[in-house]
């Protein structure tokens, strides 16, 4: 705890900083040091709480979840335009459902703008498999999805050994050893970009979190099309 004089008029005050970084302006005391005032004045700051843009983010990375098991997707990571970064920290599972801590943050713009750099020259949005997936069925998976411009990309990986998905491919398969290898470099590639990030005012986050999983920007094309 730490007090200090201030001098505000004709009046002295007693200001104490407790532990908890609350300032508290004690009973105000006259030149001669006797009390101008028995009634104490209090302040306390409190920042409000941080809430999410109402935008769609250009960048967030997800947990597929597992249909089978009951277990529904959610957001691992998400960033808006304007710096917002949203982070699990904590999770468990309650019947399907995810109770998660999350954290929120600050991101320069440039920060963000580096960050889509990188995906674009990754091949983010020229993936080399069909659809940009890559999984088992009814099996555990990662997804980013992400935003450039008009343009809308996704990419989805079960996750496990990169050595047992190659190892497994034939010499006529499709997608190709030489296809599979050149996703899962984008792949890598894509989530250093987000691991590297380092927000700053990063602080709890307990609002509602009002995202959905993301759709695949190519099954969506190709139902346009089939439409028209």
């Amino acid at each position: 705890m730490r007090a200090w004089i201030v001098r505000l008029g004709g009046m002295t005050l007693l200001a104490v900083l407790g532990t908890a970084g609350c300032a508290s302006l004690g009973t105000a005391v006259g030149p001669a040091g006797t009390p101008a005032d028995s009634q104490a004045v209090v302040a306390r700051a409190s920042a409000p709480a941080p809430e999410l843009p109402s935008s769609e983010p250009v960048v967030s990375y997800w947990d597929a979840g597992i249909y089978l098991a009951r277990i529904k997707p959610f957001v691992l990571l998400a960033v808006w335009d304007d710096g917002t970064v949203l982070k699990l920290i904590e999770r468990r599972f309650d019947r399907g459902e995810i109770q998660g801590k999350y954290q929120v943050g600050r991101l320069a713009r440039s920060e963000v703008a580096k960050l889509l750099e990188a995906i674009r020259a990754s091949g983010f949005f020229e993936p080399t498999v069909p659809y940009g997936s890559l999984v088992y069925v009814d099996g555990p998976a990662r997804c980013v999805w992400a935003r450039d411009g008009r343009r809308r990309g996704m990419l989805t990986y079960h996750g496990g050994d990169d050595r047992d998905e190659l190892n497994g491919i034939g010499p006529n398969a499709l997608p190709s050893r030489a296809q599979v290898e050149a996703f899962l470099k984008t792949w890598h590639a894509v989530l250093r970009a987000i691991d590297d990030l380092s927000p700053s005012d990063v602080g709890p986050y307990e609002g509602s979190i009002n995202l959905r999983y993301p759709q695949n920007p190519a099954l969506e094309s190709e139902e346009k099309a089939e439409e028209e």
